[in-house]
């Protein structure tokens, strides 16, 4: 069953330039505010493994860092 786990506030959110990294149950989260809107998503690049909370936002996509 989903649970709920606060973050942040919507605040910290609004003032992202890039991404927050969380860990919730163990699992490291990427977090990013995209034209008001927030995504999470697994903080590892399927690609070339780089932590993607660092990465930069182009668009709707997120670029590793290791690019």
């Amino acid at each position: 069953m989903a649970q709920f786990v606060k973050v942040g506030t919507r605040a910290e959110l609004d003032e992202l330039e890039g991404g927050k990294l969380v860990e919730v149950g163990g699992q490291k989260i990427a977090i990013f505010n995209v034209g008001g809107r927030y995504y999470a998503i697994e903080n590892t690049c399927p690609h070339r493994g780089g932590p993607l909370a660092e990465g930069k936002i182009e668009g709707d996509e997120v670029i590793c860092p290791g690019s």
